[in-house]
């Protein structure tokens, strides 16, 4: 058995409750086994460490990634004549570089098949490094679609889409992705599927124990998903394109009633225009958020790493981002990297939060995110099911 005790000088537990000072955490294999005050912890002989003057949070969560793409290049992500092993090796690369900044869990929300799945095995396996990879393998897209050409499984009418849902089963998927509407800058209002063929999914998705996350811009088409009982709508921005956007407080109403989680990618297009470059408007895209939020809807954390300018090691920016111009509170952005991420993907059970039983995925921070969100980035020690993957800035293979 192996046994590791810490010292924690802050624990933030992922539940959205005040922070406990000076705790110690045991960690026996890769589960908690006690978080009890330091003064009170009969002191073993186990493993050590003293993180006394960090902050301990449960491992951050991405619930929205491409992780076999290439941000500087971003077809590649799709071109099928690219050597399989080339894009594996930048896979692998892409979630260690996730990983070193904290991620210790991520939802890879459409690649193909046999790229991902078997980079998800070796991870869990213990032959590379990496963070847990929660992976939907292909997206359902209807021919033409978003996506269609590049990492779609081709399906449309509803024995076509519950056959569509087996098969992604069969080959290994975590989760069911399907392109509800096309994509933002690609006609947006655009419905790809009926509400009878997303019932069917996720019906189909419920007979195997699978989430269904639905990418969905326009309105009619968020409007579907909710109707049909999906879990998860990506991006969510009631954008239609010409028509602009048309924000439904009744849908957000029903989004929050159906306690349906909303991973809204919301750094989409930030450096770039940043850097001076165009992209999606920001101040309209905040706005609806914001309205999303006024309505009690839940956001977990995600990024959209691997579309064009968005890198797996920025991650930090999204917590950032979510305080500066959706002013969600630091504590809470802390939840939606944490509780609800873990919620997004299934996971809750296991992990998210800091508490006895689950598994120990931790990460240290320099610094006190609750004062200065930044300190997300100030990473000292990024634990994974009870080992220790990175420590100040060292990635242990």
């Amino acid at each position: 058995m192996t046994q590791v005790t810490l010292r924690v000088g802050r624990l933030i537990d992922g539940t959205g409750q005040d922070p406990l000072l000076d705790q110690t955490i045991i960690i026996e294999n890769e589960r908690i086994r006690a978080i009890t005050p330091w003064q009170d912890t009969h002191h073993s002989q186990s493993a050590f460490i003293d993180l006394s003057d960090a902050t301990l949070l449960p491992g951050f969560i991405d619930t929205h990634l491409h992780i076999t793409a290439d941000p500087g290049n971003p077809e590649d992500i799709y071109n099928p004549e690219q050597n399989p092993v080339e894009i594996t090796l930048r896979a692998v690369s892409n979630a260690q570089a996730a990983l070193r900044v904290g991620v210790t869990t991520l939802g890879d929300c459409g690649a193909q098949n046999h790229i991902i799945f078997p980079v998800r095995d070796a991870i869990n396996a213990g032959q590379i490094s990496g963070p847990r990879i929660i992976a939907s393998g292909a997206a359902l897209v209807p021919a033409g679609g978003h996506g269609a050409d590049k990492f779609g499984v081709i399906s449309s009418g509803v024995d076509e889409v519950r056959a569509a849902v087996r098969a992604q089963a069969r080959a290994g998927a975590d989760f069911i992705k399907v392109m509800a509407t096309a994509g933002g800058g690609e006609e947006p209002g655009v419905s790809h599927y009926s509400l009878e063929e997303l019932i069917a999914i996720r019906s189909e998705a419920d007979r195997h124990n699978l989430i269904v996350a639905a990418h969905a811009h326009g309105t009619g088409g968020i409007r579907d998903c909710v109707a049909a009982g999906i879990q998860r709508i990506e991006h969510c921005t009631f954008y239609n394109g010409e028509r602009g956007f048309d924000f439904d407080a009744q849908v957000a109403k029903e989004i929050a009633r159906r306690d349906i989680i909303v991973s809204p990618t919301n750094v989409i297009d930030y450096r770039r225009i940043q850097a001076g470059g165009e992209g999606t408007p920001r101040g309209k895209l905040n706005s609806i958020w914001r309205q999303l939020l006024d309505h009690g809807v839940h956001f977990a954390a995600s990024s959209d790493a691997g579309v064009k300018d968005m890198f797996y090691d920025d991650y930090a920016l999204i917590p950032e981002l979510m305080v500066k111009e959706l002013g969600i509170s630091e504590m809470g952005v802390l939840v939606a990297c944490t509780q609800t991420a873990a919620t997004a993907l299934g996971l809750q059970d296991e992990l998210g939060t800091l508490e006895p039983g689950k598994i120990a995925d931790l990460v240290a921070l320099n610094g006190n995110p609750l004062e200065d969100i930044t300190a997300m980035r100030a990473i000292c020690l990024v634990m994974r099911s009870g080992e220790i993957l990175h420590q100040q800035g060292h990635l242990d293979d």
